[in-house]
């Protein structure tokens, strides 16, 4: 009798190992599954938020025409985005920031050099609010046989600076700058080139004597 119980006894014990060794493994296989898929969840919430980032990052560089004569609504977008992504940079400049080349973006070449030089100007009455907030508010857009003439307000939370007349015309079917015109106290355009506020002449870098221009900007920075 007393081998009987002592045989129950020590299979009831490798009973009760065998299970706790396989309660064991589960419960290691079970740790193992939850921190491969959390290890997953993860990386791909990293993923996810990584290219969410690029995309927001992502900056607009090229504005084609669908459209000759600009009639679309795309296309009046497409052209006052560009006007936006110059007047960007062109602030940026301004401010102080990175150079940019605007040749690319500018019909004339002599525009493009205008356009750099005018971010140096030595009397500069206030600088650019770079605050999410500001923007172009437009005030006029108008179509002259597929000339565009967009005027708009340089806009911020608490103020403006400035008003911005951009000419633009596709050529190649892409959007090239023609002129711009900033409008405001102390530029450039207000004291040198102040007939182009009143005329918007589309051909003003087409017959403008640019090196003239820019001996009459250095003579009166020069001037004591």
């Amino acid at each position: 009798m007393k081998k009987i119980l002592l045989i129950a006894a020590v299979c009831a014990a490798l009973t009760l190992c065998s299970c706790e060794q396989k309660n064991s493994s589960l419960t290691e296989s079970q740790t193992e599954t939850t921190t491969k898929a959390t290890s997953l969840t993860i990386a791909s919430q990293s993923a996810t938020s990584t290219a969410t980032t690029t995309a927001a990052t992502t900056e607009k560089t090229e504005f084609t025409s669908r459209d000759a004569y600009h009639t679309q609504a795309e296309e009046w977008q497409e052209i006052k985005d560009f006007c936006g992504f110059v007047c960007r940079k062109w602030t940026a400049m301004y401010n102080g920031g990175q150079s940019f080349d605007f040749t690319p973006y500018c019909k004339y070449e002599n525009l493009a050099k205008y356009l750099e030089l005018e971010t140096k100007a030595s009397v500069k009455p206030t600088l650019f609010s770079d605050a999410p907030s500001a923007h172009l508010m437009e005030l006029s857009y108008s179509n002259n046989d597929g000339i565009i003439f967009y005027t708009a307000d340089y806009v911020y939370s608490t103020g403006v600076n400035g008003r911005f007349t951009f000419i633009v015309q596709s050529t190649g079917g892409k959007f090239k700058l023609c002129d711009m015109i900033y409008d405001a106290q102390e530029s450039y355009d207000i004291k040198y080139r102040n007939e182009q506020l009143k005329k918007t002449d589309i051909d003003y870098w087409a017959l403008c004597d640019y090196d003239a221009l820019v001996k009459r900007i250095q003579a009166e920075q020069t001037k004591p």
